[in-house]
């Protein structure tokens, strides 16, 4: 029997004056300082974190107080001239209750 694998569809759209708001109306903090290129780390880190939660639930570990950062470099690659994220960095500090080797 064939899984038909779980979608999970999302949507934002940009008005005028760069304002980003999601499907439902739900205004993205920041201005027009907020790039495309500070939106993609946010969610890079955001969906980490959210990952990380969920694993760590899996195996009846809590995730408090996650915090974190995400930086990275874009430039133009030169293997075909385009820009793109050429080096990428993800930190979290997280407290994990139990501890995993208690679960």
């Amino acid at each position: 029997m064939a899984h038909t694998a779980k979608e999970f569809r999302y949507a934002v759209d940009l008005s005028e004056g760069d304002v980003v708001r999601t499907e439902d109306g739900t205004p993205l903090g920041g201005g027009p300082e907020w790039t495309p290129e500070h939106l993609l780390l946010a969610g890079l880190l955001r969906c980490s974190v959210k990952s990380l939660r969920h694993h760590a639930k899996r195996a009846g570990i809590e995730l408090e107080n996650a915090t974190g950062s995400a930086d990275s470099v874009f430039t133009r690659r030169e293997s075909d001239g385009r820009f793109a994220v050429t080096e990428l960095k993800v930190e979290v500090a997280l407290k994990l209750e139990p501890q995993p080797g208690e679960a």
